[in-house]
């Protein structure tokens, strides 16, 4: 069982020091020149709890300050609305034309 941890583990350096490498190589720095280069790969990606606690507070709070304190019915006409109007015309000079009346059947 420790065979396998060991070549895990070694594994793990070797990639480690392939990324020093790679690290050095990218910012042109010489490896000899005696300046130790720390790569971490611990990399977040997405919105965590906390920033998820933080927008569903502001959401929360944003819907209480808009929710009314006490509901209001809504008001209905005590007379229904009038389905018919009367509509004019006038002419070029201000004149109201007289339309005839067209009587359904």
């Amino acid at each position: 069982m420790t065979g396998n941890y060991d070549n895990f583990n070694q594994g793990q350096k070797w990639r480690q020091r392939l990324a020093e490498k790679a690290t050095y190589k990218a910012l042109d720095i010489p490896e000899s020149d005696g300046i130790g280069v720390t790569v971490n790969r611990n990399v977040t990606r997405g919105i965590g709890w906390r920033e998820l606690g933080v927008v569903g507070a502001i959401v929360l709070g944003g819907a209480m300050l808009l929710k009314p304190g006490a509901e209001v019915s809504p008001t209905t006409p005590s007379t229904p609305a009038d389905s018919e109007y009367e509509v004019r015309f006038f002419d070029a000079e201000g004149n109201p034309l007289a339309i005839p009346h067209r009587s359904d059947p």
